[in-house]
């Protein structure tokens, strides 16, 4: 696994829907706006199988990672991808986000791009004004020309 010291302040955008604030353990639907707050344990599986991303991870590892040894550390994982599964809207039979590796663990094949990443694409994509400045002035020539023909026409009371 590669170290990611700062994933703890990121915000990754999942499958161009939902953004996931890693310090608040927040998912935002952002088609519906609403707010998810995720138990830590759950947004932490979360975030191990995006660092992991398109790699098997086994149930083991997981479990090994984020819970006690205990009889029911196997049920927890199991809960914990059954709820972000429901939050991300992924069906585990035609997964989009989580998939399920039978008898082995979990592959994240869920788009992820970081908030910095596509907020600077957005930008990119706003187009720019380029204008002369002759242009410039000569718009204002109309406006003001608008604005005396207003005042002729059409005095203040």
């Amino acid at each position: 696994m590669n170290s990611h010291k700062n994933d703890r302040k990121k915000t990754f955008l999942i499958n161009e829907r939902f953004e996931f604030h890693v310090n608040r353990d927040q998912l935002v639907d952002l088609q519906t706006k609403r707010r998810i707050k995720l138990e830590p344990l759950i947004s932490n599986t979360l975030l191990f199988l995006i660092r992991n991303r398109s790699e098997v991870i086994r149930r083991a590892e997981i479990i090994n990672r984020f819970w006690s040894i205990d009889t029911y550390a196997d049920e927890a994982l199991t809960k914990a991808i059954s709820k972000l599964r429901k939050e991300l809207k992924d069906d585990p039979a035609q997964p989009k986000c989580i998939r399920t590796i039978s008898k082995v663990g979990y592959e994240w094949i869920g788009e992820i791009q970081l908030k910095e990443h596509y907020a600077k694409e957005v930008i990119r994509k706003i187009p720019v004004l380029n204008f002369s400045r002759r242009t410039v002035t000569g718009l204002l020539l109309i406006l003001m020309i608008l604005f005396v023909i207003k005042s002729i026409f059409l005095p203040h009371h």
